[in-house]
């Protein structure tokens, strides 16, 4: 996907919103000296081209059942790297994944129920079915700054009926 170019009156809305995301688009037109209906124009254009996502985050640290993890993944095949890279950032628990420098060749960030089988479900079953992973390294968060995440429909071991 191309990356898009922000004028600014597009950085000023995502600004906005990332500071409150429940700005009326009216707010936000006053803020930007623009009038509703340019906002709502930009703001579709915006959502369309997959560079705006106005969702509800939750702070996974003051939320009690969850628990976040970061693994890194090391590929068999380079060649497969942007497949592996699409299939890992489909699974369920997974909130984002990368293609990354260094030590390992994606790194993935989970949510996670807070229960020790959800992860060893994660490694063993989730990732097991993607392939091609030659080895991996999991990182258990303990604690983080500005972080906020999707709230999962469903997380965690009861969330698959198991």
């Amino acid at each position: 996907m191309e990356k898009q170019q922000l004028d600014a009156l597009d950085r000023d809305i995502v600004s906005m919103l990332g500071q409150d995301g429940q700005l009326s688009v009216n707010q936000m037109a006053e803020q930007a000296g623009v009038t509703g209906p340019t906002v709502r124009t930009h703001m579709k254009n915006l959502i369309a081209k997959g560079v705006l996502r106005v969702m509800g985050l939750v702070n996974p640290f003051r939320t009690k059942g969850f628990t976040l993890a970061l693994v890194g993944l090391t590929v068999q095949d380079h060649t497969e790297l942007d497949a592996k890279l699409d299939q890992i950032a489909a699974l369920e628990r997974v909130q984002w994944a990368a293609v990354v420098t260094g030590g390992f060749d994606i790194l993935v960030e989970v949510l996670l129920s807070d229960e020790i089988a959800d992860l060893y479900h994660f490694i063993n079953k989730d990732l097991s079915q993607v392939g091609g992973v030659r080895s991996s390294e999991t990182f258990v968060v303990m604690q983080a700054r500005n972080k906020w995440v999707a709230m999962p429909k469903q997380t965690g071991i009861q969330g698959r009926g198991q």
